[in-house]
């Protein structure tokens, strides 16, 4: 799977399951991730959403929490495309 490919699955619905899954699996909360990787709560769930990249330290750190490989880590770290989550109008702050 390629980078982009690897961003834009966590940027999506499906990639967001797929994280939300790793997460009910092992019982781990939004709190202990974040406390984790040292960033508030509502970044670290923001950045595991696949809205912003995480540094590499932090996205090892969430991928090794949620039991995910290295593409799930390198996912977490590359930038989103705008407009990630299918919304009908971007809703995006930056723009």
């Amino acid at each position: 799977m390629s980078n982009q490919t690897n961003r834009e699955n966590a940027g999506t619905l499906s990639g967001a399951l797929g994280q939300w899954q790793a997460k009910v699996k092992t019982g781990v909360t939004w709190a202990q991730l974040a406390e984790a990787v040292g960033k508030p709560s509502a970044w670290t769930t923001t950045a595991l959403l696949g809205q912003h990249p995480m540094g590499k330290d932090e996205a090892a750190t969430a991928a090794a929490l949620l039991e995910l490989g290295d593409d799930a880590a390198l996912a977490f770290q590359l930038q989103p495309p705008r407009g990630a989550l299918d919304a009908a109008v971007s809703v995006d702050p930056t723009i």
